[in-house]
């Protein structure tokens, strides 16, 4: 039994002693080499491609098989996937190592060959590799991200990102662009790529505005990194004030300023405290708005003043006229843009330039010229002369500005060959068959005759308020002047300057005209009355008033009318007085009958027909006042009735009493209350009320008996109005008239100069 066992041994000893790939028992581990698998790059993170491999072999360099190996990650993170391995024939082990995150860090694996049984470590070798970043992820700001600084400057540090991958390491070779999003300004560079650091850096200068800038960086698709500033002004190094050039044309004027300050670069700042103001305030003054408003010709330096920053410019005022204004001492109702001379006479202009504001130029030269210096003459001063007959312009003129004033200018007398007065005006007929009138109403304003247009008139009847009527030489009616309540006698209540016809076609050979109304006598001798009617004074039967001729009733022929203040007398063919209209005190020949409500007058009787007057005296003629009414018999003498105050005589009375001095009249004309008639020797007396200067005699008062007028003159006509007096000379046939003027009705250019109790010229026409 012994050789089998020996036998076996021998067989067996190859099998267990031949480790190694020559068959010789290898020894103990005595080292491990690295095969392959070592300074690997790639990726962090990711497993490398190559397997690490080391073989293990004794002292004498035989591979050791069986051996075990332990793998193990000494630096750099990651991991091995199984850690331990069993060498091979070869005496070669095998492991998988993925990389760690932080590509910085040192990668290194250790593979040690451990005892069996121990597990303690013989011998090891060592693996490295290089981990490289992964693929770019995002952006990070390195260091602040808010910043404070001056607008337009850069901030104090650069801006820093880096790029890293999705383990935060950096990542080289990324494009970072720099933008403002908010505030403006710019990125140097704006364009940078990232080193092996993965950081960039740009700097930031901030944008003109103030307040919260925003800065940007971006990279590819990753979310960008936002920077913000709050950004201060530059501060002013510059003044401006705007417009550089300040003139004024005028007074008053307000030219708006702005103070503009400016940073070193130009740009403008807003809301600093600029102090605006003017060296000379009486030229221009300054508001705290600012503008500048000018106050006197001249120039001044505006001052806008900021710390120690100023800028002037210089104002300049100097009037520019646009408007003249020439004006002059009015008189009467001539206009004030008007003058109304006679030859050789004067008046004086004031012309003032005014700028577009309407403020006088102190200094302007105005220049002053005739349009016709054959009918009036200017000089420098403005001193305007009547030359001859015709109308003129004036013009002064200053700079570009202009203003006329025409002058009409008046031959010496007026010649004429009818004449009458009514309450404020006068009227004439002159010699060249014209129809003038002056004073208030139908004189237009003027103190001196102005010609009316219309129809040639052969006579005139005055004693309206503010109208007047007359008659054509076919006997054809018309009025002008005041229409109110139909006085006109033309369907209307419409005032007319110029004559109009009154209605019915009436052919009349004698008109009465009152304050208020007037009647016509028809060739037929009919009566036909007109206007107000509240006294019964159109005779119609009736208290109405009528704007076109009404037919007085009765059936009376008459041969002649008159017309008072309230009431109506004429004659009939057989030279019997009628009345009718209101009788306060007899003026109307009766003293009952009751008046309207409508009719103003307390205590008065009206009646609405003809009315016989008491009495047997036979009239040829008739006049009426106030209330009062008188007659001519056919030898001249003279009958009143109704209130002898204030003219003279007796009590008032309905019945016709002679007139006291045993005068021949030719004939008679009344106002209201004044009385005056020419004398068949030739002399004209008056009576009743001259405290107006009436009587032409120079005196005043209250007469009960007729008195002389104005012995210088003899006056074949005489008219009388509200309260003054005017008639036509004997030899010159010149109008003259005396009395109040203070409406322009003497006709004698001036007006509102109290009274003329002596007869003066009416001037001539123009």
């Amino acid at each position: 039994m012994r050789p089998r066992s020996v036998l076996l041994a021998i067989l067996l000893l190859p099998l267990t002693g031949c480790d190694s790939p020559s068959g010789v028992r290898a020894g103990s581990p005595a080292r491990v080499d690295v095969v392959s698998g070592d300074l690997q790059q790639d990726t962090v993170g990711q497993m490398l491609q190559q397997a690490l491999v080391v073989r293990v072999v004794d002292d004498k360099g035989r591979p050791v098989e069986g051996q075990t190996v332990n793998f193990r990650v000494v630096s750099g993170g990651g991991s091995v996937f199984a850690g331990v391995s069993t060498t091979d024939r070869q005496g070669e082990a095998r492991e998988r190592w993925t990389l760690g995150t932080a590509a910085a860090d040192s990668q290194r694996v250790e593979a040690r060959a451990v005892g069996t049984q121990s597990g303690d470590p013989l011998v090891f070798g060592v693996f490295r590799a290089v981990a490289v970043a992964d693929a770019f992820a995002s952006l990070t700001a390195v260091g602040a991200t808010a910043y404070s600084g001056t607008a337009q400057d850069p901030v104090t540090d650069s801006l820093t990102v880096r790029a890293q991958d999705r383990y935060g390491n950096p990542v080289a070779g990324v494009e970072v662009r720099w933008s403002a999003v908010q505030g403006g300004g710019s990125f140097s560079p704006a364009v940078s790529t990232t080193g092996s650091t993965g950081v960039v850096r740009s700097q930031w200068t901030l944008g003109a505005g103030t307040g919260a800038q925003t800065g940007r960086a971006a990279a590819g698709a990753a979310p960008p990194v936002d920077f913000a500033a709050a950004a201060t002004p530059l501060p002013p190094v510059q003044l401006e004030i705007l417009p550089r050039t300040l003139s004024f044309a005028s007074l008053g004027e307000t030219l708006a300023l702005s103070v503009i300050a400016r940073d070193r670069t130009g740009a403008p700042i807003g809301g600093l405290p600029v102090n605006v103001s003017s060296e000379n305030a009486a030229v221009v003054r300054v508001t705290s708005t600012p503008s500048a408003i000018s106050q006197g010709n001249g120039s001044a330096r505006i001052i806008a003043m900021l710390g120690t920053l100023r800028d002037t410019v210089t104002a300049a005022v100097r009037q520019v006229a646009t408007t003249i204004e020439i004006s002059h001492s009015s008189r009467n109702a001539e206009s004030r843009d008007s003058i109304v001379l006679v030859a050789d006479s004067i008046r004086q202009i004031t012309a003032t330039a005014r700028d577009a504001r309407s403020y006088s130029i102190e200094d302007a030269v105005i220049a002053f010229a005739s349009s016709a210096p054959a009918v009036a003459t200017v000089n420098a001063a403005g001193t305007v002369r009547g030359a001859g007959a015709g109308i003129a312009v004036i013009t002064g003129t200053s700079g570009g500005a202009s203003a006329s004033l025409p002058v009409r200018v008046y031959a010496g007398t007026l010649v004429v060959s009818q004449i009458a007065a009514g309450k404020d005006h006068t009227c004439a007929i002159d010699v060249r068959g014209r129809t003038l009138c002056w004073g208030r109403g139908v004189g237009r304003g003027s103190p001196a005759p102005v010609v009316i247009g219309g129809p040639a008139l052969a006579s005139l009847a005055g004693g309206g308020d503010d109208y007047i009527c007359g008659l054509t030489a076919q006997g054809a009616a018309y009025c002008w002047g005041d229409n109110s309540f139909g006085r006109l006698g033309n369907r209307s209540t419409t005032a007319s300057a110029n004559p109009v016809a009154v209605a019915g076609g009436h052919v009349f050979t004698t008109l009465a005209v009152a304050p208020a109304f007037a009647c016509g006598l028809a060739t037929s001798g009919a009566v036909y009355c007109w206007g107000v009617g509240s006294s019964g004074a159109l005779g119609n039967g009736q208290f109405l008033g009528s704007s076109v001729p009404v037919p007085v009733t009765g059936g009376i022929t008459f041969a002649h009318i008159a017309a008072g203040e309230h009431h109506v007398c004429g004659t009939s063919t057989s030279g019997a007085a009628y009345c009718w209209g209101a009788s306060r005190l007899g003026e109307g020949g009766f003293q009952s009958g009751e008046c309207p409500a409508s009719f103003p007058e307390a205590n008065a009787a009206c009646v609405n027909v003809p009315t016989r007057v008491p009495g047997s005296v036979v009239f040829r003629s008739l006049v009426l006042g106030y209330l009062y009414s008188c007659g001519l018999t056919e030898d001249g003498s003279a009958y009143c009735w109704g209130t002898t105050d204030p003219l003279a005589g007796s009590p008032a009375t309905t019945v016709p009493v002679a007139v006291p001095g045993g005068h021949w009249f030719a004939y008679l004309v009344s106002g209201r209350n004044t009385l005056c008639g020419r004398t068949t020797a030739g002399q004209a007396l008056c009576w009743g009320s001259g405290y107006y200067g009436e009587f032409g005699n120079g005196g005043g008062g209250n007469y009960s008996a007729p008195v002389p007028m104005d012995r210088g003159r003899d006056f074949t006509r005489l008219t009388i109005g509200g309260t003054h007096s005017c008639g036509i000379e004997a030899t010159s046939e010149a109008a003259y008239c005396w009395g109040t003027d203070d409406s322009g009705e003497l006709g004698r250019l001036r007006g509102h100069t109290g009274w003329e109790r002596r007869p003066v010229a009416v001037v001539g026409p123009h």
